[in-house]
């Protein structure tokens, strides 16, 4: 399937004015519908949030109440960023439950919003290994979508040790997407240690 083929998908680039898909968004689609690890790489502004957010969205099931994505961000900025583009989508998707895990957020809000069962949550490492390991607010247990975006800011040495402790607590089958403008010096390394036969697609110019 193409992203215009998903009628949801089709009437938000309608609303939303855009008169086509980037090449990445067109790329990673099919691939990251289809459950397969992706490590995709392209400039900044050419689309890249919106290449992972649109397949996620697509593969929620509503009707499990367990938090089935999560998108990891390198500061709070990008993650309120992040979630305003989610938040958008969730007019195309009736019931898909959104919830934001950054730095000064409040706990009470967490055990709420946490007993509504999130089917995607968008936050930093640090808050995610906070709220999940060390406070056991949230389950991520039977999570089954990763998202490392930015990795050229994240897979330092620091948030590749948080990253392995979240990634290891989640469901075994775990679908990793990795999302970078350049691709980081220890991306070897990451994939043969996390990712399983991952589809690179790297987009040099968007046309």
């Amino acid at each position: 399937m193409t992203i215009r083929q998903d009628e949801r998908l089709n009437n938000f680039f309608t609303d939303q004015g855009f008169k086509y898909e980037t090449e990445i968004q067109k790329q990673a689609f099919p691939h990251i519908l289809k459950g397969k690890d992706v490590i995709a790489i392209s400039k900044t502004g050419t689309g890249k949030t919106l290449a992972y957010l649109m397949p996620l969205f697509a593969r929620i099931n509503v009707n499990e109440n367990r938090i089935q994505a999560v998108v990891l961000a390198p500061t709070q900025e990008l993650s309120q960023q992040i979630y305003q583009v989610a938040k958008k989508l969730t007019k195309y998707f009736p019931g898909v439950r959104l919830l934001r895990a950054t730095k000064g957020e409040d706990r009470r809000k967490f055990e709420k919003e946490a007993d509504h069962h999130a089917h995607l949550i968008i936050g930093t490492v640090g808050k995610l290994k906070s709220l999940f390991l060390d406070d056991n607010l949230l389950r991520l247990d039977q999570t089954n979508m990763l998202v490392i975006d930015e990795a050229d800011m994240m897979l330092d040495t620091t948030n590749l040790a948080e990253i392995d402790q979240l990634a290891g607590r989640m469901a075994q089958q775990l679908q990793m997407l990795v999302f970078s403008a350049t691709i980081p010096d220890n991306m070897n390394a990451f994939m043969r240690s996390y990712m399983h036969q991952p589809k690179l697609i790297k987009i040099e110019e968007d046309v």
